[in-house]
């Protein structure tokens, strides 16, 4: 008799970031993350973020924004929050992200080359608009 197998589920679309249509512009003050920093509804342009500590920044967390031509290259986090995120057309290249979650975000065309995502949840991810390589 052959072995039946578990029906599966369908699988489900992610649920996109829920953002308000308008967002308070991040100025020079946002744009350089802090430790224990939270950064809320907040529209961040085509500036380079900068941390607080070249060794990386802790208990970052960012809620509703949105990042359009943001710079992310070279930054290293641990244990930021990205919630109800959107990324457009952002350098999210060597951006080194540890013990991180990510949760109702989308991420279109952003360049991710060297992108690091070590230990870090993920939960209604939408990325689109790139083609990438996955290496062990």
């Amino acid at each position: 008799m052959p072995a039946r197998s578990a029906p599966s589920s369908p699988v489900r679309e992610p649920r996109p970031p829920q953002i308000p249509r308008r967002l308070t512009p991040a100025g020079k003050v946002e744009r350089h993350i802090r430790h224990d920093g939270k950064y809320l509804s907040l529209e961040y342009g085509a500036d380079a973020l900068s941390m607080d500590d070249p060794d990386g920044v802790e208990d970052v967390d960012f809620e509703r924004c949105r990042f359009v031509r943001t710079g992310f290259s070279g930054v290293v986090l641990h244990r930021a929050g990205f919630a109800e995120c959107a990324f457009a057309d952002a350098d999210l290249a060597n951006l080194r992200a540890f013990d991180s979650r990510m949760s109702n975000v989308r991420i279109m065309n952003a360049r991710m080359t060297g992108m690091q995502l070590a230990e870090a949840g993920l939960r209604d991810l939408l990325v689109e608009g790139f083609g990438i390589t996955i290496e062990d």
